[in-house]
């Protein structure tokens, strides 16, 4: 039976706000309380839709995943013939949001730490964005064997890029490097 309308804002709501104190807080400082209380909702309502937190930063890490997989997607429909160009795109893209990043850094950060649910999620996800990049890369003519290194190692490169910047204390600035790196590596096709 599909969600009534007010489920489907309850729920929306308690993402949302799970989603801004993982953000603000991390995964582990947010307490199911918290969230009720962020969320505008009630503890009862909320341990209707999630009986333990682990069921709520699964759907929380699904949502993330899936925005950036879906700012690949969106990129790959562009129609851009230019495979430096849709990479440096693609980078600028992921690495603008750094709210996003800061939740990326934190679901690295439970996979890491045991939670196997969340590792699960990511390497689905990144398995996922690599045939994204692999088809859009031999959309635009390269060989498929180069553009699966290609994609594995993009986003590899975008993780590292993110968890730099979380290290940091600020956003990588790539501006100055993005078009010679990426002209070099549309080389390799």
């Amino acid at each position: 039976m599909a969600a009534t309308k007010p489920e489907a804002e309850n729920r929306e709501r308690i993402l949302e706000a799970a989603e801004r104190l993982f953000v603000e807080r991390g995964i582990g400082n947010a307490s199911l309380g918290d969230i009720a209380a962020e969320s505008g909702v009630s503890r009862g309502t909320l341990y209707y839709y999630y009986k333990a937190k682990e069921d709520l930063i699964i759907d929380v890490a699904d949502r993330h995943m899936a925005r950036v997989g879906d700012s690949i997607l969106a990129l790959s429909r562009s129609g851009t013939s230019d495979i430096g160009g849709t990479l440096k795109s693609l980078a600028q893209a992921i690495l603008a949001d750094t709210t996003r990043n800061v939740m990326h850094e934190h679901l690295v950060h439970a996979a890491i730490s045991g939670n196997e649910a969340v590792r699960a999620r990511l390497e689905s996800s990144y398995e996922r964005w690599e045939t994204l990049i692999r088809d859009e890369l031999g959309r635009l003519g390269a060989p498929s064997d180069r553009a699966a290194v290609a994609a594995e190692l993009l986003v590899a490169l975008l993780d590292g890029l993110v968890m730099r910047a979380g290290v940091r204390g600020r956003p990588v600035r790539l501006e100055d490097g993005l078009d010679g790196f990426f002209a070099f590596v549309a080389r390799y096709f």
